[in-house]
C-alpha cells in the first residue's frame, strides 16, 4: 500500500471513530425503508435465463455450500434436509441481511451467479467481499475498478476480482448502492453510513450487488462479457427509476 492510500485509510478510520463516539450520545436511529434496489431478481437478463438457487440447511451436507439449481425439490436430493434460498454460512456471516440470488446461463454457455445482499440497521449486515471469498478457499490474484457504460447516465464503477480456486479460475464483480449513492469501495460505504448516523441520525439500508462467472476465456474477454451482463442487469435492479447520473458514482 503506498503512502497516499495509507493516509486516506487513516483519515477514514479516524472519522469513523469520531463519528462512533458522537453517535453514542444520540437517541434512537431513524431507520429508512429500503436501498432503492429490487427485492427479487428478474427471470431473465438480456439473453440469459435465470434459475433459482437453493441450499441445504444441514451443515454437514455438501449442498450446504453448493447450490441446488434444478427445479426446487421439497427436500435436499443428497440428505433430505430442508432447503432455503440462502446458505447457512450466509445467514451466520451476514446477520440481519436480506439475501436473494439467481443463477443465469447464456446461449453461448456463460454462467453468472448473482447475489443481492441488503443490510438492515447494522453495519455488520454487509462486509468486505474478500473476507468471504478467502474463507471459501478462493485466491484473489488481481483487483481493478472497471467502468461500465450505461444508457442515460454516467458509467457504473464496479470492482472486478480475478479468482483462482480448486475448481479453476473465475471472475467476481461487486458494488454497493443506497438510494442515489454508489461505490465499489467498502470503506467509502462505511463512511457514508457513519455520516448519515452522525449528521442525520438515520440508518440507510445498502445493497451489495455481486456477480461471479467462471473464467472460460482470457481475463480481458471474461471481463468484457461480465461487463455486458452487468449493463443488461443494472436497469432491471431499479425498475421505474429515472436513470440519471448518481451522486458519488464516479468516486
Amino acid at each position: 500500500m503506498d503512502k497516499t492510500r495509507q493516509k486516506h485509510g487513516l483519515i477514514v478510520v479516524g472519522l469513523m471513530l469520531a463519528a462512533a463516539a458522537l453517535l453514542a450520545l444520540q437517541g434512537p436511529l431513524d431507520i429508512k425503508g429500503d436501498s432503492g434496489v429490487i427485492t427479487a431478481l428478474p427471470d431473465s437478463v438480456g439473453s440469459c435465463t435465470g434459475i433459482e438457487r437453493f441450499y441445504c440447511q444441514t451443515e454437514i451436507c455438501p449442498n450446504s455450500m453448493k447450490s441446488v439449481t434444478n427445479a426446487p425439490p421439497d427436500k435436499c436430493p443428497l440428505c433430505g434436509g430442508e432447503l432455503a434460498s440462502e446458505s447457512l454460512a450466509m445467514r451466520l456471516n451476514l446477520p440481519g441481511a436480506r439475501i436473494v440470488s439467481k443463477y443465469y446461463t447464456a446461449p453461448g454457455g456463460e454462467d453468472y451467479n448473482v447475489w443481492l445482499v441488503t443490510s438492515g440497521a447494522e453495519q455488520k449486515g454487509i462486509h468486505r467481499p474478500q473476507q468471504c471469498l478467502r474463507a471459501q478457499g478462493d485466491v484473489i490474484e488481481n483487483k481493478r475498478i472497471v467502468e461500465i457504460p450505461l444508457t442515460g447516465r454516467n458509467s457504473l464503477r464496479a470492482a472486478f476480482l480475478d479468482l483462482r480456486a480448486d475448481g479453476g479460475s473465475a471472475m467476481f464483480a461487486y458494488w454497493f448502492v443506497s438510494g442515489n449513492r454508489e461505490t465499489p469501495h467498502h470503506m467509502k460505504r462505511l463512511l457514508f453510513m457513519s455520516l448519515d448516523r452522525l449528521f442525520h441520525n438515520t440508518a440507510c439500508p445498502w445493497t451489495y450487488v455481486a456477480i461471479q462467472t467462471r473464467g472460460r476465456d482470457t481475463p480481458d474477454e471474461c471481463a468484457d462479457k461480465l461487463s455486458a451482463f452487468i449493463a443488461d442487469l443494472y436497469p432491471l435492479l431499479t425498475p421505474g427509476k429515472r436513470q440519471t447520473p448518481l451522486v458519488n458514482a464516479a468516486n
